[in-house]
């Protein structure tokens, strides 16, 4: 048995031979055999021999090694790394999510700078008015935007919208002065809808 289990190798019986003794064929060939044996059941480094058990690495590491790049390749501490730290700052564009379950959601609030209502940038927005504005708005079918806007006593003008009141009169709310209303504004085959929630 040219290993003892443990990865040490010890010759076989007759070994080591005696100065000034005859060497037997019999020690000579069973030792060169176990030898071969041995070798044999090594790794060799240029690849010629594949491992056919699993190797265990003693909390050892493998080092040096080269960058993976297909499908079964070992990859390096780096690569692993750099994928989590993308993976975690990674913004999803156009993904389709099938039932997913999402806990512990926050979203960032948009302080809206300009006067364009685009769900691209959030779809709880902000703004205070601090002049007569006219907004316009960026929304497809399926999006939709809450609003909190902070008004005065300056004109708000609305783009096309159905408006869907309380009172039924379908038209754009009376906003309340010196105070935080909530609209919420959203699109369904080609209409933007709009309704003010209230104020305080």
């Amino acid at each position: 048995m040219p290993f003892n289990g443990s990865g040490t190798y010890t010759l076989p019986a007759g070994n080591p031979v005696t100065t000034g003794t005859t060497i037997s064929s019999t020690t000579t060939n069973n030792t060169n055999s176990d030898i071969a044996t041995a070798l044999t059941n090594c790794i060799t480094r240029d690849g010629q021999s594949t491992p056919s058990a699993n190797l265990p690495m003693n909390s050892k590491k493998l080092t040096g090694l080269a960058a993976g790049t297909a499908n079964g390749d070992s990859v390096r501490y780096e690569q692993i790394s750099s994928f989590i730290t993308a993976s975690s700052t990674d913004t999803l564009t156009n993904k389709t999510l099938t039932v997913p379950v999402i806990t512990g959601y926050t979203e960032t609030v948009y302080a809206l700078s300009g006067t364009d209502i685009n769900p691209a940038n959030g779809t709880i927005q902000t703004k205070t008015l601090a002049a007569n504005t006219t907004f316009t708005e960026s929304l497809a079918d399926g999006q939709s935007v809450i609003l909190m806007l902070s008004t005065s006593t300056y004109t708000t003008t609305w783009p096309t919208m159905t408006w869907i009141n309380t009172s039924g009169s379908g038209s754009a709310p009376t906003l309340k002065a010196s105070a935080t209303n909530v609209i919420v504004l959203w699109q369904v085959g080609g209409t933007v809808y709009g309704n003010w929630l209230g104020s305080n």
